[in-house]
């Protein structure tokens, strides 16, 4: 019970950016209670007044100066629902405008993140087309995650990721490694024979890593 109480007080204090000014809780708390209890002083106040007889109804100068006189409090404390509604406003409009920031950060980041692969694609695609001769095929989408494994929609990294030159390099001593071994066991004429047996089948190097 005592939670729910809590979360009820959590929830009518709660500032949401996401709706508007009216239908936020705590907008309506800070207008009407002070309103409320300025209500009040204005009723004690004119009742005591006409119980002592000071009251005056007419409109006159004499009646405005004793107006003024015992209102005083009451009518400065009408400045205090007024203020603490302009902070509200204040508040509600500074978390919707960071809102509204933060969208359209990751609406340039995810803007940023699409150009990036579509010049990257261009790229791959020049790349074919200048090597189409030598059968050398790069597959862009893979070639991407790999050399941009942290990049995202919501996150756009472009520095290229150190890892995949490791890898290939790597990768290329272990072939040249093993090529020497194969040579060794079949002799260089051999290399030879295989690559002349297996050349018309090849489908063409596939750069992807």
């Amino acid at each position: 019970m005592l939670k729910k109480f809590w979360d009820w007080i959590l929830d009518s204090i709660r500032i949401d950016e996401d709706i508007a000014l009216h239908e936020i809780r705590i907008f309506w708390i800070v207008v009407l209670v002070p309103f409320g209890f300025i209500f009040w002083l204005f009723f004690s106040l004119t009742q005591d007044l006409i119980l002592d007889g000071l009251y005056n109804p007419h409109v006159s100068s004499e009646s405005l100066a004793s107006f003024i006189n015992y209102y005083a409090f009451p009518i400065t404390l009408l400045t205090i629902p007024v203020t603490l509604a302009v902070m509200i406003n204040r508040f509600h409009s500074s978390k919707q405008k960071a809102k509204s920031n933060r969208l359209v950060e990751q609406n340039n980041m995810a803007n940023n993140f699409y150009n990036h692969y579509k010049y990257f694609i261009e790229h791959c695609e020049a790349i074919n087309a200048r090597f189409a001769s030598r059968e050398i095929t790069v597959k862009p989408e893979v070639l991407y995650k790999k050399m941009f494994p942290h990049s995202s929609i919501n996150k756009n990294v472009n520095e290229v990721d150190i890892s995949i030159i490791d890898e290939a390099f790597k990768s290329y001593v272990s072939n040249f490694y093993n090529f020497i071994k194969h040579e060794k066991n079949v002799g260089l004429n051999g290399v030879f024979t295989e690559m002349n047996e297996y050349s018309e089948p090849t489908e063409g190097l596939k750069l992807f890593f």
